[in-house]
């Protein structure tokens, strides 16, 4: 798979928990990428790997827009 693919994968995975109201609660990163921790409405936690250097990027800037949006508000 290629890294353009691979990114496409992981953000679909990761807008897919946040479309259904999944909060970010915590990354690890490592050499490998970063593990997102992910909690559930109902308080279930989810983790998931993102490897590729956009995907992580991608996540960076979703976290910013968001802390943005509440510091409006």
């Amino acid at each position: 798979m290629g890294a353009y693919e691979e990114f496409l994968e992981e953000r679909s995975r990761l807008d897919g928990y946040l479309e259904q109201e999944y909060r970010i609660i915590g990354i690890q990163e490592d050499l490998q990428g970063a593990e997102v921790r992910l909690l559930s409405p109902e308080g279930k936690p989810v983790s998931i790997r993102l490897g590729s250097a956009d995907s992580r990027k991608y996540i960076a800037n979703r976290i910013i827009a968001e802390r943005r949006t509440q510091d409006e508000q």
